[in-house]
């Protein structure tokens, strides 16, 4: 296996959807996951890692990490429209 990469992120954001937007993927470090639900837990960490091989590079993959380290989300990062890092 190749050489583990792992950056740290302070938000990712997705595609919005719906007719307003309103739908879009939003994370962000210190946020409630989902932002738009005040008792979800608060996400401590995002990271950025090596994926598996694409058809022209390797793919990249999302996870969404509370305080407590509980997975709340996992994703490839090609699906998602922009990253900002710490």
């Amino acid at each position: 296996m190749g050489a583990y990469n792992c950056r740290l992120a302070k938000s990712v954001t997705g595609v919005p959807c719906g007719p307003t937007g309103e739908d879009g993927f939003y994370a962000e470090v210190g946020k409630h996951f989902p932002y738009h639900n005040k008792s979800a837990p608060i996400i401590g960490k995002i990271t950025i890692t090596d994926d598996l091989p694409g058809m022209h590079c390797n793919l990249e993959r999302v996870r969404v990490y509370s305080f407590d380290d509980v997975l709340l989300w996992e994703g490839p990062l090609h699906n998602l429209e922009g990253v900002r890092y710490v």
